[in-house]
């Protein structure tokens, strides 16, 4: 658990630990050799598969309604034959296999195993096609077809047509309704989602974590600081604001509506504070210009065997690159900007992240404002690929460095 003391402590095994000084105050002493690793349990897996868009625990949710789906029963060839072509990611050979039979399938997994192409492949047409099938032979669309329908279409950006869809299913489930609402929080319709969260509560539909978290998100997006409050409360009565996936999004809501205080108050109280986490609350700080903040975090992370991941990396490179571009930037402040900034490449590296794209705009922004030009040319030539985001930042700096001359 993270403490406050001034700024956020963590939980050490030593007080020599605690008493550590600011983080760029000194170099970076060596990495623990090996990070610890920890099991999730069953039900925290499917969470998390599901919020990384995979549908796993529906899947569960639903196990007794797929026919296909015990192992005990023989397969049915037809259904091997689906699955393995769209595992091979041919969607649409898999699509016309089942169109030109010109009839339901009484197995489900092969609509859920076509679906799930679709959202990989982003196929809205094929995921019309599936939909124009199912309603041409009268489908049932309780349960877990319409609900995957629904999803499909809405993750393909048809969010129109799944809108449709989802009102006209005979019983509309959480899953359903966040689905929507999750659709119209990505497209960056944040006010639709919100309405259709009062929709569905006026059809008598209670949500869960996942609801709240695309909820949550709509909120920061707008940003909109009082319904997040609501919504905060609302997910705190109904026992979801302990769910790590709710928690972590409440840092990130809160960061984006301004009350910093607020979102360190919800760091603090998390459970698990893991790279997630601790990347939520780094986001909020360099967004907020809290940037010693984010190199004491960084810190604590390595104290307690959080490795981080290229996000990690992205941002603490970025908080180095904003404390040497402050235009009041004493040449000692930038020298130890360089400093922790080759630190943070070194770790980096270690950890394989180093090439990420992220990792290496904020390298050559950072080499280059202060002023190593030779060591952001490097970073820039480890690319296999280059867009033009990173040829234009490599420009600016030999723009910046010419006109510092």
């Amino acid at each position: 658990m993270i403490w406050p003391k001034g700024a956020f402590y963590f939980k050490c095994s030593s007080q020599a630990a605690l008493r550590r000084r600011f983080f760029w105050s000194h170099p970076i002493s060596q990495r623990r050799a090996e990070e610890e690793e920890e099991e999730d349990d069953e039900e925290d897996k499917l969470h998390r598969s599901k919020a990384q868009g995979n549908f796993a625990l529906v899947r569960k949710k639903h196990k007794r309604a797929l026919n296909g789906s015990s192992q005990n029963l023989p397969q049915d060839p037809f259904v091997a034959q689906i699955q393995a072509l769209c595992q091979q990611g041919k969607l649409d050979c898999a699509l016309q296999s089942l169109l030109v039979r010109n009839r339901i399938c009484s197995t489900r997994d092969v609509y859920v195993c076509l679906l799930r192409t679709c959202i990989l492949q982003q196929a809205l047409l094929q995921a019309m096609q599936i939909h124009a099938h199912l309603l041409h032979h009268k489908a049932d669309l309780r349960g877990v077809v319409g609900d995957y329908l629904v999803v499909t279409l809405a993750k393909c950006g048809g969010i129109e047509l799944a809108r449709q869809v989802s009102a006209s299913l005979p019983r509309r489930t959480v899953f359903s309704w966040t689905s929507m609402i999750s659709a119209y929080t990505d497209a960056g319709l944040a006010h639709e989602a919100l309405n259709m969260y009062q929709l569905m509560l006026d059809d008598g539909v209670e949500p869960d974590h996942y609801t709240f978290v695309s909820l949550l998100k709509a909120c920061g997006s707008i940003p909109d600081l009082e319904q997040g409050k609501l919504l905060h409360h609302e997910a705190q009565r109904m026992g979801f604001a302990s769910d790590v996936f709710v928690g972590n999004t409440l840092v990130s809501m809160y960061g984006k509506c301004g009350d910093v205080l607020k979102a360190e108050s919800v760091f603090i109280a998390l459970s698990v504070h893991d790279e997630v986490a601790c990347n939520a609350m780094l986001s909020v700080y360099v967004e907020h210009g809290c940037t010693s903040k984010v190199l004491q975090l960084y810190r604590q992370m390595q104290d307690q065997g959080i490795g981080g991941n290229e996000l990690t990396f992205g941002i603490t490179i970025q908080a180095c690159h904003a404390l040497a571009e402050e235009l009041d930037a004493s040449e000692y402040i930038k020298e130890m900007a360089l400093e922790v900034g080759r630190a943070l490449h070194h770790d980096a590296r270690k950890m394989g992240v180093d090439t990420s794209a992220f990792v290496v705009n904020m390298l050559v922004s950072l080499y280059g404002k202060c002023g190593m030009v030779p060591e952001a040319e490097a970073v820039f030539s480890m690319l296999s690929t280059r867009d033009p985001q990173f040829w234009t930042i490599m420009l600016s700096v030999y723009v910046e460095q010419c006109q510092g001359m």
